[in-house]
């Protein structure tokens, strides 16, 4: 499994069947490509680089299609945090 974290080394979570699943097993979002969207269909953030995770702000009007909030992902182990990265241009940390 993949985990992802934010920009500001913030542990988020893991990818489980194209899913952004917190360690706790919640659904925070569902991957279009490395775009993240919630269960509303609104785009929440995509992968950057290191499997970092930030939210263009250019990006926050667009929407794709909802999905069921009954989803739950398997519980996992949470791991630590790490360093930061600086963000640049339109990008901001990513938040859930």
């Amino acid at each position: 499994m993949n985990g992802y974290w934010t920009c500001s080394g913030r542990y988020v979570g893991v990818c489980q069947n194209g899913y952004l699943v917190s360690y706790n097993g919640h659904i925070i979002g569902k991957f279009y490509g490395h775009e993240i969207y919630n269960a509303d269909g609104k785009y929440i953030g995509e992968i950057l680089k290191e499997k970092r995770l930030v939210k263009n702000r250019n990006k926050s009007i667009q929407r794709r299609p909802m999905f069921s909030r009954g989803i739950c992902g398997t519980i996992t182990t949470k791991y630590c945090d790490i360093g930061s990265l600086p963000l640049v241009g339109n990008f901001e940390d990513f938040d859930y």
